[in-house]
């Protein structure tokens, strides 16, 4: 998982597969920007072909660590098989999910504005 920072926002560009091989990696590397005071997280799902049960699990304890701080995570670029994976478990119904990085990054800034 690759992460950058756009206008502010933490973005974490997830890697081609989110499995039970790539899971602890991530799970870290979100821990470590929670940790260094993230409370609003874009995950880029551009790069991403394959999304496994554990990577909705490592989603669901983000998204509650992240509500628990004030903040939130919002999901942009699913590819097809992945965005028909969210669609079937329902899961599409559970994340903010936007179509592209820029309109995922406004929807973010938005909520800051209207939290603050």
């Amino acid at each position: 998982m690759e992460v950058k920072t756009i206008d502010g926002v933490k973005v974490a560009v997830m890697g081609e597969r989110f499995d039970a091989c790539s899971a602890d990696e991530v799970q870290t590397a979100i821990n470590a920007l929670i940790e260094s005071g993230a409370d609003r997280i874009l995950f880029d799902f551009s790069r991403t072909e394959y999304m496994a049960s554990v990577g909705f699990r490592i989603m669901l304890t983000a998204a509650k660590q992240l509500t628990n701080l004030g903040g939130g995570m919002v999901l942009c670029s699913l590819k097809p098989l992945v965005n028909e994976v969210f669609q079937t478990t329902g899961f599409d119904r559970v994340f903010d999910i936007c179509d592209t990085e820029q309109r995922a990054i406004l929807h973010l800034m938005r909520e800051r504005c209207d939290s603050a």
